[in-house]
């Protein structure tokens, strides 16, 4: 019970400094200049986006009948640092956070929670590396400037899922994953974040109506996974169906036949009889006479012979029936 309570205390304690450093943050990036260009515009369509990609994530089957479920809102927020000022920044990542828990009835705390990693980690990065737009970004080579953003947000990424596992340890103890948040479906998740980011950083300086593009393509990647996690499923329950037909049939006892099959005529196997050669003339002649068609015989060759014997010799007589 001891236990509990002062886990309990650790955690409450370590998200009510996470929310009050997020609160200063955002409080901070309020002061910020508010830059050149289609600020607004930019964070309304970065916001519309991120919220998009929270309430459709990328859903792919694994293993032992589960369900990976991948975001990549990130993208949109690592985005923003880069082009838009820490003030619509963070804007934009309440607008996406709250819209999704209020559509998905997200907990309270959990609310809290999201709010607080997300703007800590996105706005703090803006605010300490002086991160936004600026009006010599055009002096900077493309390659290279794309680059540094890139290590930015994988570093703004790995502090997230740093966060993330200090949560954990303190809510679930020794029971918490080996490497805290750093699992396979977190680590795909940050690299398709930091690939659709860098998409997004590249079209997005071009013009602005190239983000119809990069929504084209979330929405194709959904789609197919989407189709793929239905086709998966109903390949599931295709042998789950055919063993319940197999357990509905009723049990062949030994010697029942099916009602389906016809019936089959028994067969009854002749005795063998073996060549008459090895047959004795005693046998041959009592089953001659038990026939009764000996006398007959006897008299029929009798005449053919033309000799008038009534009587005839005793070899001949069994040649001849041999012979029959």
């Amino acid at each position: 019970m001891a236990v509990s309570a002062g886990r309990y205390v650790r955690v409450v304690t370590f998200r009510v400094v996470l929310a009050i450093i997020s609160i200063l943050i955002a409080a901070r990036a309020g002061h910020e200049r508010a830059g050149s260009g289609p600020i607004w515009l930019t964070a309304s369509l970065l916001a519309v986006g991120a919220a998009a990609c929270l309430l459709w994530p990328f859903v792919v089957p694994a293993r032992h009948r589960a369900m990976s479920v991948y975001t990549v809102s990130p993208a949109f927020f690592l985005a923003g640092m880069f082009l838009l000022p820490p003030g619509p920044l963070v804007l934009a990542i309440a607008f996406a956070i709250g819209v999704t828990a209020l559509v998905q009835g997200t907990r309270a705390y959990r609310i809290v929670f999201q709010l607080s990693t997300s703007i800590a980690v996105f706005a703090g990065f803006a605010l300490v590396l002086d991160l936004g737009p600026r009006a010599s970004d055009f002096m900077f080579q493309p390659a290279p400037r794309a680059g540094l953003e890139f290590l930015i947000s994988a570093a703004a990424l790995v502090a997230l899922l740093i966060v993330r596992s200090v949560a954990l340890r303190l809510e679930q103890g020794d029971e918490a994953p080996h490497w805290g948040a750093f699992q396979g479906p977190a680590l795909v998740e940050a690299v398709l974040s930091l690939v659709f980011a860098s998409t997004i950083l590249v079209l997005a300086r071009i013009n602005l109506i190239f983000l119809g593009v990069v929504g084209v393509e979330i929405g194709m990647v959904w789609w197919f996974l989407h189709r793929y996690a239905i086709y998966a499923e109903e390949r599931r329950t295709m042998p789950e169906a055919g063993i319940e037909r197999r357990k509905a049939r009723p049990a062949r006892t030994a010697g029942s036949t099916p009602a389906s099959s016809p019936a089959r005529a028994a067969v009854t196997p002749l005795p063998w009889i073996g060549p008459l050669e090895s047959r004795s003339p005693v046998a041959s002649s009592s089953e001659d006479d038990a026939d009764g068609t000996l006398p007959a015989a006897a008299g029929a060759e009798g005449e053919t012979q033309g000799g008038g014997d009534e009587e005839e010799e005793p070899w001949r007589a069994g040649r001849t029936r041999r012979s029959r």
